[in-house]
């Protein structure tokens, strides 16, 4: 099936028959009324807060099996099934939120803006879970299912450790208590029954339903997501699917790739310094700014262990999100120059290996270096807009009105004195101070006028 079909085929299945019920029973219960646009508008505001916190907070995928296996070695998680992780949560937040609209409400331009926006990140969580599932090892599947036997309170760790997140994202209670009843029945069967027995019964599920909305998702596609997007994600399923696939017959299986293994290790140290940052925001925020820039630099360390190459370009380019991101932050915290400029000068170092590695026209058909060249453009208009801000007028307006004002006043001063002195026995001298006088008020006007004009 083709890659950009099975986009429109995803979404139009998950928001009319729903991504959760794959694995499992439908949903009864009946449709909200429709509310007022207040509401509606509020419903987008929690769903892009949702969608946006799960896509940046720190979430420990080892957590669970950390505390299973009473270890005090601190998990870390998998970028690729991280992301895979991620992606998923925010495909059942996309699809459940909206497929709790009202039907009039869906048809909003506001809703098909978000369908486009993360159409192809929800064809990743759907077509990537189920490459990640249909080839995972016999070896694998009797590790999982021996875990589940071995530690009953396992299964309620678990489902506990998914509603946690779903609700720090703001799912709706009735969504949660779906997810926990279907993640029940999932680690039920796992336990007792072989676990080969649901991946198929699973992965079945979503081909025969991509397979019956295709057709109809060439005729009518439901979301048209930026060929940016698309570009990215399809490379994050083929990452998964190369990771994950059954090697050929006789052939043994690829070993691990050092490289990767060093920059996932030098990522961890990221994404703990990021955590660290975001958990000073609240109570030292100049220390939070510094340790964001810290995180960054740890970031652009992580794609340094990668060397510049189509196998890493997808990983690389991750990472390089990452750094600008927390230069961002910082800079979000404290508008300064030096972040920004920090960020620049990784940009430009990256632009240079693109620029090596794959000559001039190589480079430019990559989508990775169309983000690079969005994350310039960004960072430039930010520099200029800090730059132009610095030297705005209202800063030097109003000293040049007020340094007239002194001049004329001393003027005024000189003319009074001169004034006296001519009265009186001094005429020579009041004439002299009487001419300073009035150069002092020309000179006073004429540098109070030009402020106004600045001013206006």
């Amino acid at each position: 099936m083709h890659r950009r079909s099975f986009v429109r085929a995803s979404v139009l299945g998950a928001t009319t028959s729903g991504l959760a019920p794959a694995c499992g029973p439908s949903a009864t219960g009946s449709r909200a009324p429709a509310g007022r646009d207040d509401e509606f508008a509020n419903r987008l505001a929690e769903l892009d807060r949702g969608m946006e916190d799960l896509r940046c907070r720190p979430i420990d995928l080892g957590r669970v099996a950390s505390r299973a296996a009473n270890t005090p070695l601190v998990c870390r998680e998998d970028p690729l099934d991280e992301q895979l992780y991620r992606s998923s949560l925010r495909a059942l937040l996309l699809t459940s939120s909206l497929k709790d609209l009202p039907e009039a409400d869906r048809a909003r331009p506001e809703v098909q803006t978000r369908l486009d926006a993360h159409a192809a990140e929800v064809d990743f969580a759907v077509d990537g879970m189920t490459q990640r599932l249909a080839h995972m090892s016999a070896e694998d599947m009797a590790r999982v299912q021996e875990r589940l036997r071995g530690d009953p309170e396992l299964p309620r760790r678990i489902i506990e450790s998914i509603d946690d997140e779903a609700r720090k994202s703001d799912f709706p209670l009735a969504r949660r208590l779906r997810l926990r009843r279907l993640a029940r029945i999932a680690l039920w069967r796992l336990r007792r029954q072989p676990a080969q027995l649901l991946i198929d019964e699973c992965t079945d599920k979503v081909h025969r339903l991509a397979e019956r909305l295709t057709p109809i998702a060439r005729e009518a596609p439901f979301a048209r997501p930026p060929a940016a997007d698309v570009a990215y994600w399809e490379a994050q399923t083929l990452r998964v699917a190369l990771r994950y696939q059954d090697p050929a017959p006789g052939e043994p299986a690829r070993p691990p790739d050092p490289q990767v293994g060093e920059a996932d290790a030098q990522r961890a140290v990221a994404d703990q310094q990021r955590a660290k940052a975001e958990a000073l925001v609240a109570t030292q925020r100049a220390r939070a700014v510094l340790e964001f820039q810290t995180a960054g630099a740890l970031y652009e360390r992580a794609a340094a262990r990668l060397d510049e190459s189509y196998e890493h370009v997808t990983a690389r380019s991750q990472l390089l999100d990452l750094t600008v991101a927390m230069y961002l932050r910082s800079y979000e915290l404290k508008p300064d120059a030096a972040p920004l400029r920090a960020a620049l000068i990784v940009l430009r170092a990256h632009d240079e290996q693109f620029r090596l590695a794959y000559g001039e026209q190589g480079r430019l058909a990559l989508p990775e270096y169309a983000r690079l060249e969005a994350h310039m453009i960004q960072i430039q208009n930010l520099l200029l807009r800090l730059q132009s801000g610095d030297d705005s007028g209202p800063r030097r307006k109003a000293p040049l009105v007020r340094v007239g004002g002194i001049i004329v006043g001393v003027g005024l001063g000189l003319l009074l004195l001169g004034l006296g002195l001519v009265l009186g026995a001094g005429v020579f001298v009041g004439a002299v101070l009487a001419t300073v006088a009035g150069l002092a008020l020309i000179v006073g006007l004429i540098i109070m006028i030009v402020g106004a004009v600045i001013k206006a």
